[in-house]
């Protein structure tokens, strides 16, 4: 469901400069010389003053030959001899050609008062109109059902009567709209008063209930259905206008005065704007009820994207790019509810509104026109960048500020955008009343307006001839779709929350702010790009969604959108004034900004500001192959390994449904495997994962195996309280115990095959972070642990533990050694196998009891640790290493010395860092002997975070992969993004050899790397960069790069081929 975007508009969001306003033409021209209405025609002979029964046009149907039908009334209570005049009103359809004359007039009727309200054209090219008729002779000899009926008539392309019809029952009843169905039938809406006749079995709801029938093409009734609910005669529910939907159904607008019956529990106030959609069967699919505590009421509704009927030469929009919204217009005089801050004060009045909602009825947008006095907006028009409105005002102030007003009621033309802003309001009119009725498409891309005058002068002058009169108007599209529009360029700063001093995100605004005014509504339009902060290189891509304070109100930005070629994120608010600062809230920063202007500096400018494309200078990282992983959703890279044929298999986590996993995603995400050839080619790739929605698994780790197959582990997560499913719901066994996150090991030969998948499991979170082949042909793994049963039954020691698992090449358990003490432990690829067999374990401990009692605590909460298990699942000896700050222990291996290596990051500078520490959160390295004791230790310098995945012994040292978003320092002239991943090589005596970033402009980060061969090494990352190393790579959000390098000459001789001559 769309987020509703409120467009206030008290007195200063619609139209208000005086630079807009549009007088009637023959009165005042715009200063291009350009009229807002070309020509008028009226309609009507001297009738009499009443209102209620006028001479009007009501409807109009645009043809293809450039004439107009419209339908309307025509009152001959003072010209009884004119010819072909029926009765007191005549039902009246009148052709005129493109510039206002009349073709021909058609009155249809008895010897009472008969109207038509409505009007199509038919599939046989005739016309159908519909209305009210209290007549029972004349043409509707024998027709008349009660006090006032329904009226439906049938013409051919030349106005003559083929067939005209009552429908209701012995009570009052009419049509105000008819429209044509799919299957080309035709649909009426309108009122009832009655429960005989064509209502009979209807249910009776009230006094007066809404009221939609379909017919067929021979004016047969093939269903109806009322709308309301009980009261008393002063209690009327109705519909005034419908449409025919891109489903086949119909959609019914109107108003409801009704709090029961069909309104039980969902009326709002005295009377509610009300809609009904009806699928082509007359069943109803959903009922809507809209406004305040006060008045109410739809007027017309247009599907909400450019629709012209007509002849044209504007382009048509492709039908499969509909939304299937609507735009509707109406009247209000609430200032609550749907309508809540969309007037000001006290205001009581009757206020124009539109709205727009998505096919489900569920509003997108609410605009108010709001005056002293009473205005309504009665016909939309869908143009290409928006919509035009109509209707009427009688005071110019408000949202009418500044519009000329040329007699007691006049009526305007209100240009909207397509997200509701008003941005232009026309007027037009006489020296008296003037009802607008309607506005459709014309020819030559005008538009056509009518209603009823009393009106003398102006556009009026010489044509009236009665009290009431209809008009039928041709309107400039040029002048109508036009507005004016004023751009600056205004220097802007980021300022604290609390303070009047630049915030620590000013680097990132963009010196000036791009500001359109159009009238009194001012837009600003904000760009942040990539800084460095604190020493750190920050990507725009990495802000969140945008908030501010509008009017007293957080809402969303106008528009919040980020480039990947220029890296901009481009943000559009709406200010009422640039004299004061704007709060802004952005999602994921450390806090709140204001944004200040300098109004005073503002210079003019026709266009925005210009920003070219990202490029990244640092050169690429010199690779012979590299690949991409993933599809176009987001995919993260965990770990690979290189199977007994030299083929490598990398794992990990993706939200992808196509690419590498074409049609396999089964969750919201899944754990992928991926199997190549040395040359980098895609051979084999699967998922493994539930089917829910909010499944959510991935694969973490991978081990070669003796056999030539391999061994995956990984998590998977269901919704709360959900067995497992897909792929997992095998685990799911009698006793099993699920939780949170829960782990797995899926074992493949050589051919991809599964053989098994077992489960380590507990009603907590349990996660295999990394998995070791043994010479056994087991498995042994490191998993992080909060439970305390399942496969951890009674082996928890504290909060968080980390446990050593022991498994048989059938993937039996053999043994589990969980290590922890009372508060947390945890591990990343924290798992190696030690020369003599037993197991090197590294990670992080906050804890100091359990099997951490009695050993150093360096400070702060973490400190990292290196334990000794033997093969049988003893611990050995546990020891803690650190310094003044936390660190995180990400990786250890054992090294052919016979000792290991540890490494994560730090912002320690005391007890194992002392000396070579920053105090920044730097990458380090730890080495120690056989009995952990430290041999030696580096940290890779920058002023910002950086920390080592993975790590490689070869034998010239040893070989890093992690991810740094240092600028400075060891990363001076070579970063690349926000975030680079790195390799970096050491000697085996510490000394560090080279240092070098993989990445783009973007956010990239190393994950693993393995010896390939004898003399390639492949590195797993994975990013968002779109340039750089990932040129021409990445599909989409995040994605793996699979990178193969030469770490040394290839000495192997290349190998003949079996023909000499291939």
């Amino acid at each position: 469901m769309k987020k509703i975007k409120k467009i206030l508009t008290g007195t200063l969001s619609c139209g208000l400069a005086a630079s807009m306003t549009v007088t009637p033409v023959f009165a005042q021209e715009n200063s291009e010389g350009a009229s807002l209405t070309k020509w008028c025609a009226v309609y009507g002979e001297a009738g009499g003053t009443s209102s209620v029964s006028p001479d009007s046009l009501n409807d109009g149907v645009m043809l293809l030959d450039n004439t107009i039908l419209m339908a309307g009334t025509f009152d001959g209570s003072k010209t009884p001899d004119k010819e072909g005049i029926k009765g007191k009103t005549d039902g009246a359809l009148v052709l005129y050609d493109d510039q206002g004359n009349m073709i021909w007039e058609k009155l249809t009727g008895g010897s009472k008062a008969d109207s038509f309200n409505g009007a199509a054209q038919t599939g046989d090219g005739g016309f159908i109109a519909v209305g009210n008729t209290q007549s029972a002779d004349g043409d509707l000899e024998g027709q008349g059902k009660g006090a006032q009926d329904g009226l439906v008539a049938l013409f051919d392309g030349d106005g003559n009567l083929k067939k005209a019809v009552a429908l209701g029952g012995s009570n009052k009843d009419g049509f105000n709209d008819v429209f044509v169905a799919q299957d080309g039938g035709f649909v009426a809406v309108g009122y009832t008063h009655s429960t005989d006749g064509d209502l009979a079995g209807k249910t009776q709801h009230g006094a007066r209930d809404a009221w939609i029938v379909k017919l067929d093409g021979n004016l047969n009734i093939e269903w109806s259905d009322t709308f309301g609910g009980s009261g008393s005669v002063l209690i009327l529910d109705e519909f005034t206008k419908g449409i025919t939907c891109h489903d086949g159904g119909f959609l019914a607008v109107g108003y409801a005065e009704s709090s029961d019956g069909d309104l039980e529990g969902v009326s709002k106030g005295e009377t509610d704007a009300v809609l009904v959609k009806y699928d082509s069967k007359g069943n109803r699919e959903f009922q809507k009820v809209y406004g305040g505590t006060g008045d109410e009421a739809f007027t017309d509704v247009a599907a909400a994207h450019l629709n012209r009927s007509g002849s044209t030469d504007r382009e048509e929009v492709d039908t499969d790019e509909l939304d299937g919204g609507f735009v509707l217009t109406g009247y209000t005089s609430s200032g609550d509810g749907d309508m809540n801050g969309l007037v000001s004060g006290e205001n009581t009045t009757e206020n124009a509104f539109v709205m727009e909602i998505d096919k489900n009825g569920n509003v997108e947008w609410i605009d108010v026109m709001e005056s002293s006095q009473d205005s309504g907006a009665y016909g939309v028009q869908p143009i290409s960048d928006g919509f035009l409105v109509t209707g009427d005002f009688s005071a110019n102030d408000g949202d009418f500020t500044g519009t000329d007003l040329f007699g007691k009621q006049d009526n305007y033309i209100a240009h909207y955008s397509q997200d509701g802003k008003c941005r232009a309001v026309y007027s037009f009119g006489g020296n008296d009343t003037d009802t607008v009725k309607g506005i459709m498409s014309g020819f030559s891309d005008d538009y056509l307006v009518w209603g009823s005058t009393k009106s003398t002068d102006s556009i009026f002058e010489g044509k009236t001839k009665g009290g009431y009169d209809g008009f039928l108007s041709r309107v400039s599209a040029a002048k109508a779709e036009a507005y004016d529009e004023e751009k600056y360029l205004v220097p802007v700063t980021a300022w604290k929350a609390d303070e009047d001093t630049p915030s620590m995100m000013a680097p990132m605004l963009y010196k000036n702010a791009y500001i359109t005014k159009s009238g009194s509504e001012i837009e600003a339009t904000l760009y942040f790009t990539n800084a460095q902060l604190m020493g750190s290189q920050v990507n725009a891509s990495t802000l969140g969604d945008v908030s501010y304070e509008y009017r007293g109100e957080m809402i969303p930005a106008e528009t919040d959108e980020y480039d990947e070629k220029t890296q901009v994120k481009t943000v559009v608010i709406k200010v009422d004034s640039l004299e004061e600062p704007v709060p802004l809230h952005i999602e994921d920063t450390m806090g709140d900004i204001r944004i200040s202007f300098s109004p005073d500096e503002m210079t003019e400018t026709d266009t925005p500001p210009y920003f070219e494309e990202v490029v990244v200078d640092a050169p690429d990282f010199e690779s012979t192959w590299k690949t991409a992983v993933g599809g176009s959703d987001v995919d993260y890279g965990n770990d690979m390994t290189v199977l007994k044929n030299g083929d490598l298999v990398a794992v990990g986590q993706t939200y992808s449904n196509d690419g590498d996993f074409e049609g396999q995603l089964k969750g919201a995400s899944s754990a992928f495997i991926s199997r190549y050839d040395s040359s980098g080619k895609l051979l084999h790739t699967q998922l493994l994962g539930g089917t829910r929605i909010d499944s959510y698994d991935y694969a973490s780790s991978v081990a070669a195996l003796e056999d030539g197959g391999y061994v995956v582990a990984g998590g998977y997560q269901e919704g709360y309280g959900m067995d497992p499913s897909g792929d997992f719901a095998q685990l799911k066994t009698s006793g099993s115990v699920h939780g949170g996150i829960d782990g797995f090991l899926a074992k493949y030969d050589a051919d991809n095959n599964l053989i098994w998948l077992k489960n380590f499991s507990g009603s907590e979170h349990d996660q295999i972070k990394q998995i070791r082949a043994t010479e056994d042909g087991g498995i042994i793994a490191l998993v992080e642990t909060l439970s305390n049963d399942g496969d951890m039954q009674d082996l928890n020691k504290g909060l968080f533990d980390v446990a050593v698992v022991k498994y048989d090449k059938d993937g039996e358990r053999e043994w589990i050694r969980s290590i922890g003490g009372v508060n947390l432990e945890s591990a990343g690829f924290g798992i190696d196998i030690m020369e003599d067999g037993s197991y090197i374990i590294g990670g992080h401990t906050s804890s100091g009891s359990g099997d951490f009692a009695g050993t150093d605590y360096y400070g702060d909460i973490f400190d990292i640790f290196a334990a000794l298990v033997s093969p049988e699942g003893e611990l050995q000896w546990i020891k803690t290493y650190g310094g003044d700050k936390s660190e995180y222990c990400n990786n250890i291996i054992a090294t052919e010395d016979g000792g290991f290596l540890m490494s994560g990051d730090t912002r320690s500078t005391t007890g194992t860092f002392k000396g070579i520490g920053t105090g920044y959160d730097n990458a380090f390295i730890v080495k120690c002997d056989s009995k952990g004791t430290v041999e030696w230790a580096d940290i890779i310098k920058s002023s910002e975070t950086s920390e080592i995945s993975s790590a490689l012994e070869t034998d010239y040292g040893y070989v890093f992969t992690g991810y740094s978003r240092g600028m400075d320092f060891d990363f001076s002239d070579i970063s690349k993004g926000s975030s680079d991943a790195f390799v970096t090589v050491y000697d085996k005596d510490g000394n560090r050899q080279s240092l070098e970033t993989i990445g783009g402009s973007l956010a990239d980060y190393g994950a693993q790397l393995v010896r390939l061969n004898d003399y390639q090494i492949s590195v797993l990352v994975y990013g968002e960069s779109k340039d750089g190393d990932f040129a021409e790579l990445n599909r989409g959000g995040y994605d793996g790069l699979l990178l193969t390098y030469d770490d040394k000459e290839n000495t192997e001789e290349p190998s003949e081929p079996e023909n000499p001559d291939d």
